[in-house]
């Protein structure tokens, strides 16, 4: 006889965010931010602080594991504060860390 296995547990590929670098620019400065989580895809959106990072601006940085690495070039903000980064996919799955850079 054969056996057949099922499973209906779905291995979750959302992305994470785990670290972000540095965790602190000054108003009016641009800065380039490192970003280190999991299952980052290539094409993926953020959105910091309520702005969209142009796409051109995001580079997804092999590193060799499984965890993953983008270097993102961003605008100076014009307000101080704690700021989120919204991480999209292009499948529209998510990653969310709030009041991560205080300017």
């Amino acid at each position: 006889g054969f056996l057949s296995f099922s499973s209906s547990r779905e291995i979750d590929l959302s992305p994470s965010i785990t670290l972000v670098k540095p965790v602190a620019i000054p108003v009016m400065v641009s800065a380039t931010l490192y970003i280190q989580g999991q299952n980052f895809q290539e094409g993926l959106s953020l959105i910091i602080g309520g702005v969209r990072v142009p796409p051109q601006n995001i580079k997804l940085i092999p590193s060799g594991g499984a965890s993953l690495h983008i270097s993102v070039n961003v605008p100076p903000f014009k307000t101080a504060g704690s700021k989120a980064i919204i991480l999209i996919n292009p499948d529209k799955k998510t990653a969310i860390l709030e009041n991560v850079l205080i300017c």
